[in-house]
């Protein structure tokens, strides 16, 4: 009996493993509701030196993108005090989402793949610009 019980279980179990990846792509990070990125890579670019990578305490760049797109704000969580931006306008063509906006004379894009999460973000002003990706999450 302890054997057909350990079968059972590992033929749950193992069902509910190949589920995980189907339940993460169901996710559509589409703006219908809110949704939280991880910045994992971090370019800094000035107009003469070129780029290289940092991190984001280095940089002040953000560690958490908290995007609202019903209430149009897109919260940028730093080690520092969180800083809130209106996202001015926002468009999705086939599985990309693209926000942008303005933040301390700097002007920003976000782009996230809808079907899977990834992010990419540019924030650019005079003679420096920073490049995020990351992934995506609703909590």
């Amino acid at each position: 009996v302890s054997k057909m019980i350990f079968r059972r279980l590992v033929l749950v179990l193992g069902a509910a493993a190949l589920s995980l990846p189907l339940l993460a792509a169901a996710e559509k990070f589409d703006g219908s509701q809110p949704f939280i990125c991880a910045v994992t890579e971090v370019l800094e670019c000035y107009e003469k030196e070129g780029c290289s990578h940092e991190t984001t305490r280095a940089t002040r760049a953000p560690e958490f993108l908290r995007i609202d797109l019903k209430k149009k704000s897109l919260i940028a969580q730093t080690d520092h005090e969180p800083r809130d931006s209106e996202i001015l306008h926002s468009a999705q063509k086939d599985n990309v989402l693209v926000m942008h906006g303005f933040e301390d004379l700097r002007g920003w894009v976000v782009t996230v793949v809808t079907d899977t999460g990834e992010m990419s973000a540019t924030v650019a002003g005079e003679e420096i610009a920073f490049v995020l990706f990351g992934n995506c999450t609703i909590p």
